[in-house]
């Protein structure tokens, strides 16, 4: 069953059409720079019991949707009456071309941001209209709209700087990463101290916070930064910078003696063996790694 023909039960008594809209089979799309001089797919699905009295017309606006397209709108398609009357359950595909959005259409003209600047982000809307009537004459009608138009979200605005910190552990580094809302990934990264390129370590996927770089060697300063990038890819500049010297953790005895154990072998009385032991345990938890 055609997705046109699924939409027929949805209308209600009384109600003459609906009109559904998609891009991507979304409700919703992010883009970016590198999506400039690409188009997407939009797709119209209509499901009639009155019939057209007019064009199905779609189009792309800066603001809300109204009832017809209007000054400074980019006009997408107008689907004929006659095509519309002709088969009142139907759906088809049209190509809204990214570069052509009203807003970089009017920024163009004036000499502003064109689509690939950077810092820019700005929503649209893919709508679509169409009137129906209920009688031959086109006497009684009204508007059917899009039931939910598409949001096209543009978006080359980086997020803003992470935050990091970071915390020594043998041959190793715990890191807490810090980041606000637009953040999706996050790019981990550390160098030795003095050195000038950065390694990338790892990624956190957004909410994941934390990260345990092993491999380091201890007594060496490692400086540690990291990336922030939104859903569209765009990076943020690099967190400042925090340093971090893995050091070795003592093993069980030398914390035991650490706490006070009798070097005496089995001359160690139980009760000071007792005490020396959970000393040992409570020094050895402090440095279990996160």
């Amino acid at each position: 069953m055609s997705l046109a023909l699924s939409l027929v039960p949805l209308l209600a008594a009384g109600q003459l059409g609906v009109v559904t809209l998609d891009i991507n089979q979304a409700s919703e799309i992010s883009i970016g720079a590198d999506d400039c001089g690409t188009s997407k797919t939009g797709t119209w699905t209509v499901a009639f019991t009155g019939y057209a009295c007019s064009s199905l017309s779609l189009w792309v606006t800066q603001g809300d949707c109204g009832d017809a397209i209007a000054t400074g709108d980019l006009k997408i398609a107008d689907i004929a009456q006659s095509a519309i009357n002709a088969n009142r359950s139907q759906s088809s595909t049209v190509s809204i071309a990214i570069d052509k959005l009203p807003a970089f259409a009017a920024a163009a003209a004036d000499g502003g941001a064109v689509c690939g600047s950077a810092g820019v982000e700005v929503d649209h809307k893919f709508c679509a209209a169409v009137s129906v009537y209920t009688d031959l004459t086109c006497f009684t009608k009204s508007t059917v709209r899009a039931t939910t138009p598409v949001t096209i979200h543009y978006d080359t605005k980086a997020p803003g700087a992470p935050s990091v910190s970071a915390e020594a552990l043998d041959s190793a580094a715990a890191v807490t990463v810090s980041y606000d809302s637009d953040t999706e990934s996050l790019d981990v990264q550390a160098r030795i101290q003095g050195e000038e390129e950065f390694v990338t370590l790892g990624q956190l996927a957004s909410p994941n916070t934390n990260k345990t770089i092993d491999g380091l060697e201890n007594g060496v300063t490692y400086e540690v930064q990291a990336i922030a990038y939104d859903s569209v890819g765009n990076a943020s500049e690099a967190s400042a910078i925090a340093t971090v010297t893995p050091r070795k953790s003592s093993g069980f005895w030398e914390s035991c003696v650490a706490a006070g154990c009798n070097n005496g072998g089995c001359s160690t009385t139980p009760a000071a063996l007792g005490l020396a032991t959970l000393a040992a345990m409570l020094l050895l938890r402090r440095r279990v790694r996160r």
